[in-house]
């Protein structure tokens, strides 16, 4: 086809790239809760997940001139956690999401032709297959570039932008991150600032709180020996502040929004068939957030617990192998400590811990047919101030799976049929999990004083078995 009729538009090509799709039913009448708690993120996928999702991502081919390629992305997806026949898209019982579009050529440089401009709105993201983590995202819409030659190496470079949910609006009063401090006389002060001996009062700003988020992001890959890689990454988060807008009329923010700062340090093999990548993360900042599997990139704005002396190591090691013909390995191992808290932000939190691990050993049966075990635990802890405000959660599953895959002896091959047996438990503190809807709010009647009472029956439901059927595919 000419490169004429390309660039018309009368010739686009329509590739696959990365769409998915997913479904399940199961058993549990606890959904509403069982999936909040001891969920994807915490103990693995595998009959544990309760939604239809499907996500189409088209590629056009819009022209080719000269050794370059110039095409559009797109990504849009559908999700539900609704069972109901029909859903309304009221973002509660169904959502529409347009998650990428964005232009890209590749091959125009001539210094470097396997390089890739792009502007837009795309993915950029690093995530684990067993728990849906993913555990870096500087997703947004930006440019950047991809697969630069640089030394012996490649380099991914983009600035990226977020808008919309991360805002400064906060429940917590020391936060104050929705007031502003403006100069009045001593005598109308709300204290004085010992600096300069002025006094100040805060006024609530009655405008909308949003903050873009800007996010510079760099990657660099090269060999150090013959199916083995280094990969070192730096991302800065620098939030556009609102408050020069009242600059003017003297207001300023009462507690200053500092940048953040990611380092990642990664080292990936080729091992036994398939893979194996362990990674070092340090952040920097108040996207350091309060403890948890988060990405750490652009949220925790609004709700984080993190201060700019906040900071969280992470490590994580992630594989896919293959120990025998028929017997495959997944694993995904991860563990955290976050500290450096203000204990005025934070409410008095001053360390967060937390660990887990998600196996899934797999054996293939026939051709199309194959056996799996998934087995998840997950630990998180909270310290505070005052020791009576600990806090320690845990939760376990193990599930049991028969899987029908046309491509069965492959590694993250699909799509997939699977047929489970789930069960879950939760202890400690996990509540949210632990008090299952109608178990835990169930009263029962009492004669007290010769008059009946409703009181609560203190039940509480920590562990469910449940079945069902998942199917899933990638395209």
């Amino acid at each position: 086809m000419s490169a004429q009729a390309y660039a018309n538009g009368d010739g686009s090509l329509l590739k696959g790239n990365s769409s998915c799709f997913r479904t399940s039913v199961h058993s549990s009448k606890f959904a509403g809760t069982l999936f909040d708690f001891g969920g994807v993120n915490d103990v693995g996928r595998l009959g544990n997940e309760h939604d239809t999702y499907f996500e189409m991502a088209p590629n056009f081919t819009i022209a080719e001139v000269d050794g370059t390629e110039w095409g559009a992305a797109t990504a849009f997806a559908y999700k539900t956690a609704n069972e109901s026949a029909v859903q309304t898209f009221d973002g509660k019982d169904a959502v529409i999401e347009f998650d990428q579009a964005y232009l890209y050529v590749n091959g125009f440089f001539d210094f470097d032709k396997g390089a890739t401009l792009w502007v837009g709105k795309k993915y950029i993201r690093s995530d684990s297959f067993l728990t849906d983590q993913f555990w870096r995202n500087t997703s947004g819409t930006g440019v950047g570039i991809d697969n630069l030659s640089v030394g012996s190496g490649k380099l991914r470079a983009s600035w990226t932008k977020r808008t919309g949910n991360a805002d400064f609006t906060s429940n917590n009063d020391t936060y104050k991150y929705d007031k502003y401090l403006e100069q009045v006389d001593l005598d109308k002060a709300d204290y004085v600032n010992v600096t300069d001996g002025k006094g100040y009062k805060l006024v609530s700003v009655e405008k909308a709180k949003t903050v873009e988020i800007n996010m510079f992001d760099f990657d660099y890959s090269f060999n150090v020996a013959d199916g083995k890689n280094l990969d070192l990454g730096y991302t800065l988060i620098t939030p556009q502040r609102y408050s020069s807008e009242y600059a003017s009329s003297g207001y300023s923010l009462a507690r200053e929004i500092a940048n953040s700062q990611i380092f990642t340090l990664g080292y990936n093999q080729s091992l036994l068939g398939g893979h194996n990548s362990t990674y070092l993360r340090f952040v920097k900042g108040q996207t350091a957030g309060d403890g948890g599997w988060g990405d750490y990139t652009a949220y925790g704005y609004a709700s984080s617990k993190a201060s700019s002396s906040s900071w969280a190591w992470d490590f994580i090691n992630l594989s896919a192998i293959k120990i025998t013909e028929n017997f495959k390995l997944y694993s995904h191992v991860r563990g955290y400590i976050t500290g450096g808290y203000d204990t005025d932000v934070s409410g008095g939190l001053t360390h967060a811990r937390g660990f887990q691990v998600v196996v899934r050993p797999e054996y293939q049966l026939t051709k199309m047919t194959k056996l799996a075990l998934e087995a998840g635990f997950m630990t998180q802890s909270k310290q505070n101030v005052n020791s009576k405000d600990d806090s320690n959660n845990q939760a376990q599953k193990v599930t049991l799976a028969y899987i029908l895959n046309p491509f069965g002896a492959n590694l993250y091959s699909n799509p997939e049929f699977r047929f489970y047996v789930t069960y879950k438990h939760a202890g400690h503190d996990n509540r949210a999990y632990g008090s299952l809807n109608d178990i835990t709010n169930a009263s029962v009647i009492e004669k007290k004083d010769g008059k009946l009472e409703s009181v609560s029956s203190g039940l509480k439901r920590t562990h469910d078995t449940f079945f069902g059927v998942q199917a899933t595919a990638w395209f």
